[in-house]
């Protein structure tokens, strides 16, 4: 599954042999979903808000047509806010996914993403003994091999809110690139 000549982006990969590479499913997916807390706060902002805001805005005086306008409008961007919470999220990272490539060579694991309006972003990571390999099988299937953590508040103060696996995501040869990394892993001990 190896793109003919040109097709590659200019990587640091002198030396070593192209092994295989793929794109992931473009599909919306909520795996790996965002916090329950936030779907729910979402949600819970919605039915407030929405609610009392409806109710005062058709019982004002029928002269007061702006202050109705104004009220609905504040109501829509509350609604796109919260349907941005609960769905935005599988919708960007399958935006992300549409211009992510990814690269296995017989040293490292390589996740190419050039978006529109981003920074293009090169990400490499060794394949070693140690690299901790987790094969979602669920279709399409997932190979991870790091994880990324999640902080929250200033420079001196980082919280670690969580982390999440990060890898060839949504691949549908997913099982195949697995047993390829693993006996990359076994050739490095």
């Amino acid at each position: 599954m190896i793109d003919p000549a040109g097709a590659v982006p200019p990587l640091d990969i002198s030396g070593e042999t192209l092994l295989w590479q793929g794109r992931p499913n473009c599909s919306p997916s909520l795996h790996p979903r965002p916090p329950a807390s936030v779907i729910f706060f979402d949600i819970l902002l919605i039915a407030l808000l929405a609610g009392p805001g409806l109710w005062a805005m058709w019982n004002f005086d029928p002269g007061a047509l702006w202050l109705k306008l104004l009220i609905l409008a504040f109501l829509f961007a509350l609604l796109l806010s919260g349907l941005n919470g609960i769905g935005g999220y599988a919708l960007t990272r399958a935006w992300i996914r549409r211009y992510t490539r990814y690269f296995l060579t017989n040293k490292q694991a390589v996740i190419y993403i050039d978006a529109p309006l981003l920074p293009v972003r090169i990400e490499s990571h060794p394949i070693t003994a140690l690299t901790p390999l987790i094969l979602d099988d669920r279709p399409p299937g997932s190979v991870w091999f790091a994880t990324h953590t999640h902080r929250f508040g200033d420079e001196i103060s980082r919280t670690v809110i969580g982390t999440t696996p990060y890898g060839f995501d949504r691949i549908p040869d997913a099982r195949e690139v697995y047993k390829r990394m693993r006996s990359l892993q076994t050739e490095a001990s």
